[in-house]
C-alpha cells in the first residue's frame, strides 16, 4: 500500500490520491490511445492497400478500352475511307450512264421530285409545296444526271453514318463486356 504517511495533513493526502488518479488515468488513456491509433494506422494500411489494387484494375480496364477504342476506330476509318473513295467514283461515272442526251430526252417529272424529296426529308409529298416546278405531270428543271449524282452522294451519307452507327454499337458492347468482366 501506497504510504500516505509521509503526507500529514488529510488535504495532502486527498491532493496525493487524485494526482495517483490522474496519472493512473493518463498512462490508462495513453496505453489506449496507442491501441486505437495502431488499428486506425492499420485500417489506414488496409484502405491504402484496396486503394492501389482498384487503381490497378482500373488501369488495366483503361488499357483494355483503350485498346478497344483504337480498333474499333481503324476500323471504322478503313471502311469510311472505302466509302467516301466508292461515293466520289460513282458520283463522278453518272456522265458514263446518264449522259447528256439522256438529260435532253428524258425529263424528270415534278412527281418524281416531289416523292423523293418527301422520302428525304420523312413527310407525305401532299405536304411538299411545289418549290421546283408546277403540276406533277410537268417536267421538272432538274436533269437525270443531277439526280444521279445527288441520289449517289445521299446514299454514301447514308452507309457512312450506319458504319458510324455499327462503330457506336460495337463500342457500346465491348466496353460493356470488359466493365462487367472487371467487375466481377
Amino acid at each position: 500500500m501506497f504510504p500516505f504517511s509521509l503526507f500529514t495533513s488529510l488535504a495532502s493526502k486527498i491532493l496525493a490520491g487524485v494526482a495517483i488518479a490522474a496519472i493512473c488515468f493518463a498512462a490508462g488513456g495513453y496505453a489506449g490511445y496507442r491501441w486505437e491509433l495502431g488499428s486506425y494506422n492499420s485500417l489506414k494500411t488496409q484502405i491504402a492497400n484496396e486503394s492501389i489494387k482498384n487503381l490497378q484494375k482500373g488501369e488495366e480496364l483503361q488499357k483494355k478500352l483503350d485498346e478497344t477504342n483504337k480498333t474499333i476506330a481503324v476500323k471504322e476509318a478503313r471502311t469510311e475511307t472505302k466509302i467516301v473513295y466508292k461515293t466520289k467514283t460513282i458520283v463522278k461515272e453518272v456522265p458514263i450512264y446518264v449522259t447528256k442526251e439522256i438529260d435532253r430526252k428524258f425529263l424528270m417529272p415534278c412527281g418524281l421530285i416531289r416523292l423523293r424529296d418527301a422520302a428525304i426529308l420523312q413527310t407525305s409529298p401532299a405536304n411538299l409545296k411545289a418549290s421546283v416546278c408546277g403540276r406533277d405531270d410537268q417536267a421538272s428543271p432538274i436533269k437525270a444526271s443531277t439526280l444521279a449524282q445527288a441520289d449517289a452522294q445521299l446514299v454514301g451519307k447514308y452507309y457512312l453514318l450506319e458504319t458510324r452507327y455499327d462503330a457506336l454499337r460495337s463500342w457500346a458492347k465491348q466496353t460493356m463486356l470488359l466493365v462487367n468482366k472487371a467487375n466481377k
